[in-house]
């Protein structure tokens, strides 16, 4: 999750963590368009460790989106990018807003395994479409979280392709070994957006 301090690295294949965070925060944006007709709402943003780079980027990009709509209240609590922290920090916020909660964004799916079960927990675990559906978008791709997408609860997931790393960096090493071709110093890998097809719900006036 963080650039190394003690080595030099002549090149580095990341994921774009601050473009993922935006990503999400755009695809809230569009989903509180579509319930309300105008992008307003209470949004709870659970973000992980902010002595991870990857995590701190995530809550950069997603606040930066976040900012340019001044009618979208954004929660923010600490969930440390640990479930049970998740699950806990999510709880109280429900707890202390009586279930009034348009969005939940966790930057990482394992967090938002936690967030997702204090939702179920609290009767507030509906599909996408259902008037009672509480908009959930989360980071990386794990299997749980992509059944639950694809079960209807999710409305997106920011993919990390972990698979794309091994024949990017075996393309670098190609390209400076054998080719004599200089390579860059990072490379920021493309991010991939999957979405509920499910159509979302109009919902209360704000």
């Amino acid at each position: 999750d963080n650039p190394a301090s003690t080595a030099v690295v002549d090149c580095s294949i990341k994921f774009d963590n601050l473009k993922c965070g935006e990503m999400a925060a755009e695809r809230i944006v569009e989903a509180l368009e579509a319930k309300y007709g105008s992008p307003k709402g209470r949004v709870v943003n659970v973000y992980g460790a902010m002595s991870s780079e990857c995590w701190r980027l995530r809550k950069d990009g997603f606040d930066a989106v976040m900012a340019k709509y001044p009618d979208i209240e954004k929660i923010e609590v600490p969930g440390e990018g640990e479930r049970s922290k998740s699950q806990e920090a999510l709880t109280n916020v429900i707890a202390k807003y009586d279930k009034e909660i348009d969005a939940v964004h966790c930057p990482s799916d394992d967090p938002g395994l936690g967030c997702a079960e204090a939702m179920q927990i609290a009767g507030m675990w509906y599909p996408v479409g259902d008037e009672n559906h509480v908009i959930f978008v989360t980071g990386d791709g794990e299997p749980d979280a992509v059944k639950y997408l694809q079960e209807g609860y999710y409305d997106a997931i920011i993919v990390e392709d972990a698979y794309a790393y091994g024949p990017m960096a075996v393309d670098m090493l190609v390209q400076y070994i054998f080719k004599g071709e200089p390579c860059s110093s990072k490379i920021n890998k493309p991010r991939t957006l999957m979405a509920s097809t499910r159509s979302p719900p109009t919902g209360r006036n704000l």
